[in-house]
């Protein structure tokens, strides 16, 4: 006979009927016998309250169960099944679960031939769109109700004693109301994984913003220490530059009195000439005759004078100063001339020395201040670099202390899962002692 490739069957499956999850692999989709199950619903062999008790689970006792009501249905539609086939089905041998389907498929195909059932095909929408049911009555055989029930006894019973392994089947049936309670302290296990993650990267978060503003925090001093040492150095060049300009203003203040002193003295020195040519005159002209009477050139006429010229010279030579005094007065006036000049000297001297005291003394005044600003400024640093590198051992010490903890609770950690797994697989040894020996007592 004809058989349909598996492309074929897996197209009619998720395209025509559209079951609940998509088939890729037969023998793994259909193993547990749900979307079976799902197909004989959707096309009205079975009932709502029949299709209410298939469970979508990979436990044993759901297999079993899914796969009695499947039974029945397949048995309804025609389709040999047995728990040989069904024990083929849940252990996935290749070729059995594609082969049952193309079963179904023409079973299908010959009820709605007959018109026992609707085709889905034809209604809006696929098999999403299913039409209303017209009841598992037409393509149910008559027999008894009896027969029905004693032969789903059997596929049943045929179905455990046909497993591969009834310890498992034993066990899961033991185990099947713990299910529950795993899945619950999976989704917790889960849950507290997730609130862990989270709290980590909250704290990865903080870190990373306290970081941050301890940076930014770091860049602010830095730009208000730039800021502070700039206008520092701004009021300083300003007080470089008033001491300048008051050392300049001194110094043309000094070279001003400088000027009017030699002005002064050049003034003293001229009248003094003056003077001294003044007496000069006044002594010459002062010359009395040999009587004792004042001579008087300017009004005297020689052309009447009754004396002789003899006599006349000789009142003239006792008319003139003595040349003696006259060298003593000028030897006078030279060593004044002489003494005022050297006094000149030694105060110009004496000046431009306190000048270049002063000047000096402003530059040594100066240069401590500049030292003790450099010395400020260097003080500052290190009292900065001091701080941060006593929070960076702070933090440092912080971060050790933290990874000690974490060590451990790591440890600890271990150790109660080592403890966990040990009671655990004394619990499983002690489960499953008692599981073989009820399986020994079942199948006694």
């Amino acid at each position: 006979r004809y058989i349909m490739s598996a492309e074929l069957l897996r197209g009619w499956l998720n395209d025509d009927v559209g079951l609940s999850r998509q088939v890729g692999s037969f023998e793994d989709d259909l193993a547990n016998g749900y979307l079976i199950g799902e197909l004989l619903h959707r096309h009205a062999v079975m009932t709502d309250s029949a299709f209410g008790g298939f469970k979508d689970q990979q436990a044993a006792i759901a297999k079993i169960q899914n796969f009695r009501q499947v039974q029945q249905a397949l048995v309804d539609l025609g389709v040999t099944f047995d728990s040989r086939l069904a024990n083929a089905v849940i252990t996935k041998k290749p070729g059995v679960a594609l082969n049952l389907i193309y079963q179904i498929k023409l079973a299908i195909g010959s009820a709605v031939t007959a018109g026992a059932m609707p085709d889905l095909s034809a209604s809006t929408g696929g098999a999403a769109g299913r039409v209303a049911e017209l009841g598992p009555s037409r393509v149910r055989s008559t027999r008894p109700v009896v027969s029905e029930s004693m032969e789903a006894a059997r596929f049943t019973d045929l179905l455990k004693k046909s497993a591969e392994d009834p310890k498992e089947f034993a066990e899961s049936i033991a185990l099947a109301r713990y299910n529950e309670h795993m899945l619950a302290s999976t989704r917790q296990m889960e849950e507290a994984a997730t609130l862990e993650q989270r709290q980590r990267s909250a704290f990865s978060q903080q870190r990373r913003q306290l970081q941050l503003s301890k940076t930014r925090e770091n860049r602010r001093l830095m730009e208000e220490w730039q800021a502070d040492g700039l206008r520092k150095h701004r009021e300083n060049m300003q007080r470089q530059a008033e001491r300048e300009k008051a050392a300049l203003r001194f110094e043309l203040g000094q070279r001003d009195k400088s000027i009017r002193a030699a002005k002064r003295t050049n003034t003293r020195a001229a009248a003094d000439e003056v003077d001294g040519i003044s007496e000069f005159e006044e002594s010459f002209t002062g010359a009395v005759v040999d009587t004792g009477a004042t001579l008087d050139l300017s009004r005297t006429d020689f052309g009447r004078m009754a004396l002789d010229p003899d006599t006349h010279l000789a009142a003239l030579a006792k008319s003139l100063p003595n040349p003696g005094v006259m060298r003593q007065e000028t030897d006078s006036f030279m060593s004044r001339l002489h003494t005022r000049k050297a006094e000149e000297q030694q105060s110009r001297r004496e000046r431009e020395a306190r000048r270049r005291k002063v000047m000096l003394e402003q530059a040594q005044a100066q240069a401590a201040i500049e030292e003790r600003r450099r010395e400020e400024l260097l003080l500052e640093k290190l009292g900065r670099q001091c701080a941060e590198e006593k929070a960076l051992a702070e933090k440092l010490s912080r971060t050790q202390k933290e990874k000690e903890v974490m060590r451990e609770n790591r440890a600890l950690r271990e150790r109660q899962y080592e403890e966990r797994r040990l009671a655990d697989m004394q619990e499983r040894v002690a489960r499953e002692r008692e599981l073989g020996a009820a399986a020994r007592a079942d199948f006694a």
